[in-house]
């Protein structure tokens, strides 16, 4: 056993965020100061200077996730370890401890709440009623949980391997209304990569799109302009991962004749320049 996991075994997950956050917070306090002399951003830096946690959702709101973690269950059928969320269950990989699931749910709870510059949508939303749901960077499979049961189909697209088997397990209540692919999704079709235009091509019904793609939003904007041009389509976008990727998928939306909405609230980003407050997703629809 090496240092690091004698250390995640022994110290208690709230114990570990409390020192993490401390270590970032002095890190990025000259980036913070700096932000706060030009006149911005005055709540989320208030917040930060009075619990000196710098966190990426720095809000009272998200102060219920840092105090109360989810229990861990390991089914015995297939020795993986596994979450409840309402009535389902999400699985996680076998390499991953019950302290890293804890600590992995947690940070995924506090971006779906309804508060977060995050949330795409509640759970079980009659926004996705009768509509194909097309999930782009499912990972843990959230996202796809919140559809399922409204849905008429849902597509989830994971390019890491590692969360492939987690979300068949999953989703395997669904056999005929979840397609799960090991896929990027991009502007162009080849092995490992697909568009929205060739995913969606022989879909009748109307389309709700998710995108979180670490920054390949754009992309995958461009290989959607079939999609983009029909009056059924839905997006959810995000605009975080680059520095100035709003400035670029927000015209987007506009000359395809998207109305949108840009979820209230900030996120604290870390970057090469330092850190900066970005909004989190842009809700679109015509």
């Amino acid at each position: 056993m090496n240092i690091h996991q004698i250390y995640e075994s022994l110290t208690p997950p709230v114990l570990r965020i409390w020192h993490r956050e401390r270590v970032q917070y002095n890190a990025y306090l000259q980036d913070i100061c700096a932000i706060e002399k030009k006149g911005d951003f005055q709540r989320e830096i208030s917040y930060i200077k009075r619990t000196h946690h710098f966190e990426v959702f720095p809000y009272e709101w998200a102060e219920k996730y840092r105090k109360h973690f989810a229990k861990v269950y390991r089914d015995e059928k297939n020795n993986c370890r596994y979450v409840r969320y309402f009535d389902k269950r999400i699985y996680f990989p076998l390499s991953m401890s019950k302290s890293a699931i804890q600590l992995y749910f947690n940070s995924i709870l506090t971006e779906q709440d309804e508060h977060s510059a995050h949330f795409y949508f509640p759970y079980q939303s009659d926004l996705v009623k009768g509509k194909a749901f097309i999930d782009i960077g499912s990972a843990e499979g959230i996202a796809g949980i919140h559809a399922v049961d409204q849905a008429e189909k849902v597509i989830l697209f994971e390019p890491d391997s590692t969360w492939i088997s987690c979300l068949e397990e999953t989703f395997r209540k669904w056999p005929d209304k979840v397609e799960i692919n090991n896929k990027f999704v991009s502007d162009s079709n080849d092995m490992h990569t697909v568009t929205m235009d060739s995913v969606c091509k022989d879909i009748s019904i109307p389309i709700v799109i998710k995108a979180d793609v670490e920054g390949m939003e754009e992309k995958v904007l461009e290989g959607a302009r079939e999609v983009l041009s029909r009056p059924d389509t839905e997006l959810f976008i995000c605009l975080y991962h680059h520095s100035g990727d709003e400035e670029k998928i927000i015209p987007v939306l506009k000359n395809n004749g998207f109305q949108y909405k840009i979820n209230d609230g900030y996120i604290l980003f870390p970057s090469e320049e330092g850190v900066e407050f970005r909004h989190g997703v842009v809700h679109a629809w015509k």
